[in-house]
């Protein structure tokens, strides 16, 4: 009797078929099963050899994936903005292979993000299993980048990288753009002059020394660069009245009148690099102020650029 292998039958009449299966599964890696059936018929002996081999070794693999979603590797932010953001899902898992075939088992792999930039920033969160993880991407500013020779705005890059931990030599590589920010140009006078209050009398006055006009260059509301240029004060010989709010309450308001003196004698008319004279207020008011008075004008720059020279009065 076949002790590793069932036979169907062991004895039989005339044509006849025999059925030979093993008994179990040879899992003896190191043995091989083997045995001879003889069969028997009217005196003739014939021999069948069986052989069982081990059964082959199960294998099991995992596989690697790796993805981003959206699959794009660049991306531009406004460069008039800051906090705008860019969120990514980063697909880092393996799946287990039973022979080759896959099975319904997931490991969530690690990964890391590099990025050398000071105007973004980066964080991650890894996913369970084969969940998206998410990559967030962050402007931190708006873009102040321009050209030194003429300031003229410009774009500014990064890289980010995403890292498998798995395999270290796979990445993914990101392209990040900040668009060019918006230049825009003002003018006003610096210093600022001030005229303090009286002390004791009714009347103070200050010297206002070396105020000049400018040309300031702003990208995205920040001075990048200002230029001297020249001015008229068309309406610098006028006399101006008004009221300071009274102190307490229910009091009346307290006047007060500002001139300016010894100015250059053409400032009306023409252009002037640079404005001295005195300054003259009559009150009395005292305390800290903070109220201004304006006076009307011009910079030279690209025709007339309306500006106006503000006075503080008090201190």
């Amino acid at each position: 009797m076949a002790a590793d292998f069932e036979i169907s039958s062991l004895s039989g009449t005339g044509t006849a078929t025999i059925r030979v299966k093993p008994k179990a599964v040879n899992e003896d890696m190191n043995n091989i099963k083997e045995q001879v059936l003889k069969v028997v018929v009217q005196g003739v002996e014939r021999e069948v050899t069986l052989v069982q081999k081990a059964a082959p070794k199960i294998v099991e693999t995992w596989g690697t994936y790796f993805s981003i979603t959206p699959e794009t590797t660049s991306h531009t932010f406004d460069g008039t903005k800051r906090g705008e953001t860019l969120e990514i899902g980063v697909y880092s898992y393996q799946q287990k292979f039973i022979d080759n075939k896959p099975q319904d088992e997931y490991r969530a792999v690690d990964w890391k993000v590099e990025s050398s930039s000071d105007w973004l920033e980066v964080t991650q969160e890894i996913g369970e299993a084969n969940a998206a993880g998410k990559l967030t991407i962050k402007t931190k500013s708006t873009n102040q980048e321009h050209n030194p020779s003429n300031y003229d705005p410009l774009e500014r890059t990064a890289i980010v990288k995403i890292i498998s931990q798995q395999e270290p030599n796979t990445e993914i590589v990101l392209n990040i753009t900040q668009s060019p920010g918006t230049r825009t140009t003002k003018y006003g006078f610096e210093p600022t002059p001030n005229i303090p209050f009286p002390i004791g009398q009714n009347t103070s006055t200050a010297q206002i020394s070396n105020v000049k006009g400018y040309r300031y260059y702003l990208i995205n509301g920040t001075q990048v660069a200002k230029f001297v240029k020249q001015f008229k004060i068309t309406d610098i010989s006028k006399t101006i009245d008004g009221q300071f709010l009274g102190i307490g309450i229910g009091s009346d308001p307290i006047p007060f009148k500002v001139w300016l003196t010894d100015y250059p004698s053409n400032i009306a008319t023409q252009w002037v690099s640079e404005l001295n004279c005195v300054g003259h207020l009559q009150t009395i008011m005292s305390g800290f102020g903070g109220i201004y008075v304006t006076y009307n004008g011009y910079i030279n720059d690209n025709g007339n650029q309306s500006v106006q020279l503000d006075i503080r009065l008090g201190l």
